[in-house]
């Protein structure tokens, strides 16, 4: 199949993009921010025995899901086949603002043929003439969604045919999950994972092209399994995580990271990562306690007193392991079965201890009543590392505060 060709514009736009929606990003926040301060503030006033943490999580759900209703239909002028819906969305903006795209990683036979679709049906033989732009333009306004994130913000997850969907995410500076899936592919095509179709540069934003599973998250899932095919699925995810595990850093030195050396990531700090080489395991505890203020406070030199000495093999690790990240399907006698791992943004190399440490890291904000937390992959449930688990958590709190 003939290339595509990309659009001619200077690469300049990305960069007003970028700073245009980080603008309108920050305004929306800002709104949704003081929103949601006034309403609790409304609700302690009324009542101020209040629990915060479940009177904090109504609002903001609520606040959150107004905003997006309110928000106006954006009229693209591009496209006037362009679906339209009660709602304007990410995908709307994004489309509007974009003149540039180029090809990162080489697109697959099956990313072409579904680019070639939207292909004017006089034009299909001229192929090298298409506009990237407007092929991909018109692939994700006519796709079905089948994720957005909050607020509309931060991007979305398109399902292109049967076998292909695309994840758009904003921001061009970081192809950790593409060169992971990559990675995967090469050295353990055994891991039920997305398969990497292609990356684009889509203005300021970034195309992944994988593998599409047509099934549900076992986080939609939990409440119909019995205790039963809870085992299942733990004992399930800890023979695929013992497999990740046992892909250790090669060469004279193990970069931490991701594959590609894109560097260490840490959710805590702004920017999220570091370039840094970081080839130690010592050297990534100093990192993640680097940051300033907390660093230099007597109590944090204390919890650090307290982890136990940590070994200094790194393995491949997801970093993000939840219920919404593992997919499931039905067997034929009603059972559930994982079918895939999804969103690896923060895998790489890292300390055998870190997945342990990071799952349920988000347990705190959700409903207590849930019962994951029992039925975790053995092989990385915080019971592995206890202590590492609990200053982390400890950690969480003293940077967030």
């Amino acid at each position: 199949m003939p290339p595509i060709s990309s659009g001619n514009d200077s690469g300049s736009d990305t960069d007003n993009e970028n700073v245009r929606l980080k603008a309108e990003a920050t305004s929306a926040n800002a709104k949704l921010n003081q929103i949601i301060l006034k309403r609790m503030q409304a609700a302690i006033t009324a009542d101020p025995g209040i629990s915060l943490r479940r009177e904090s999580q109504r609002i903001f759900k609520e606040a959150v899901d107004e905003q997006k209703s309110s928000m106006p239909r954006v009229k693209n002028p591009k496209f006037a086949n362009a679906p339209t819906g009660p709602e304007p969305g990410y995908c709307d903006r994004l489309v509007a603002r974009t003149h540039n795209a180029e090809i990162m990683y080489a697109l697959s036979d099956e990313t072409r043929k579904v680019l070639s679709s939207y292909m004017e049906p006089d034009s299909r033989s001229k192929l090298v003439e298409a506009s990237l732009v407007t092929l991909l333009s018109r692939m994700i306004l006519s796709c079905e969604k089948l994720w957005e994130g909050l607020a509309g913000t931060r991007g979305v997850v398109l399902k292109c045919n049967p076998r292909l969907a695309a994840k758009i995410i904003q921001g061009n500076d970081d192809y950790t999950e593409y060169t992971s899936l990559q990675y995967l592919e090469e050295h353990a095509p055994d891991i039920p994972v997305p398969r990497p179709h292609g990356l684009v540069k889509f203005g300021s934003a970034r195309i992944i092209f994988m593998t599409y599973f047509p099934s549900t998250t076992l986080e939609s899932a939990w409440p119909n399994l019995t205790h039963e095919n809870k085992l299942l699925i733990q004992h399930q995810l800890n023979d695929i995580f013992l497999k990740l595990r046992a892909l250790t850093s090669t060469g004279a030195e193990h970069i931490l990271g991701g594959v590609n050396g894109e560097g260490v990531q840490d959710l805590r700090r702004d920017g999220h990562k570091t370039r840094e080489t970081i080839s130690t395991v010592a050297a990534f505890e100093d990192f993640q306690f680097s940051i300033a203020p907390h660093n230099i406070s007597s109590y944090i030199k204390f919890l650090r007193s307290l982890l136990p000495p940590a070994s200094s093999t790194v393995v491949f690790t997801h970093g993000d392991v939840r219920t919404a990240n593992i997919i499931v399907d039905i067997d034929q006698f009603g059972g559930y079965y994982v079918t895939g791992i999804i969103d690896w943004e923060t895998s790489g190399f890292y300390p055998e201890y870190f997945e342990s440490s990071k799952i349920l890291y988000l347990f705190r904000l959700y409903n207590c009543k849930e019962d994951w937390w029992q039925y975790l992959p053995p092989c990385i449930a915080p019971a592995k590392n206890p202590e590492r688990w609990l200053i982390d958590r400890i950690w969480d709190e003293f940077v967030y505060a």
